[in-house]
């Protein structure tokens, strides 16, 4: 039975990706950068809630991309194939508007896979037609923009944002 006083269900996994285990998730409205990378996500099995912590998420609009810890392979991906996914209403109700994806990414290292910048995110400047992160490596700070299509992985465990960055965009002073 589900715990409806304490859990909301917010998608269904459509289908795996590849074959880390990462899965496909439809979510019933657009809030994939809302969810936050340390609270676990819920999938019901054999009559209780079991939390699947997030190793990464690739979030695009009312769709992410998805690896939980532990599903390491298409196999064990396939066997969460239509299972809905839970959050806990205490998390669902911590959304809010001034608490953002990139808020969540201070402290994070930024690593820009083309040419192994790497600085961490202090800040952000929000903006709906631009925003950007504000990165540091020693001194020097970079205004970075914050595009999906810029993003390539984010990792929650070890804190790290993949990034492929346009060239030139870190030599810019």
């Amino acid at each position: 039975m589900i715990d409806q006083d304490n859990h909301s269900t917010i998608g269904n996994i459509v289908k795996p990706h590849g074959i880390d285990g990462m899965v496909n998730v439809r979510l019933n409205g657009s809030f994939a950068d809302e969810i936050k990378l340390e609270e676990p996500l819920f999938i019901l099995l054999d009559g209780a809630m079991v939390p699947f912590f997030i190793e990464e998420i690739h979030p695009y609009g009312n769709t992410a991309r998805i690896k939980f810890e532990f599903i390491d392979s298409k196999d064990k991906a396939l066997a969460f194939n239509g299972k809905e996914l839970f959050i806990s209403k205490k998390t669902k109700e911590s959304f809010s508007a001034d608490i953002t994806p990139m808020n969540r990414l201070v402290g994070y290292t930024l690593f820009d896979k083309q040419s192994g910048f790497s600085a961490v995110v202090e800040s952000f400047i929000e903006s709906d037609l631009n925003p950007l992160l504000i990165v540091k490596s020693g001194k020097k700070e970079w205004m970075i923009p914050y595009q999906a299509e810029l993003i390539l992985k984010t990792d929650a465990r070890k804190k790290i944002l993949s990034v492929n960055l346009p060239e030139g965009l870190i030599d810019m002073d």
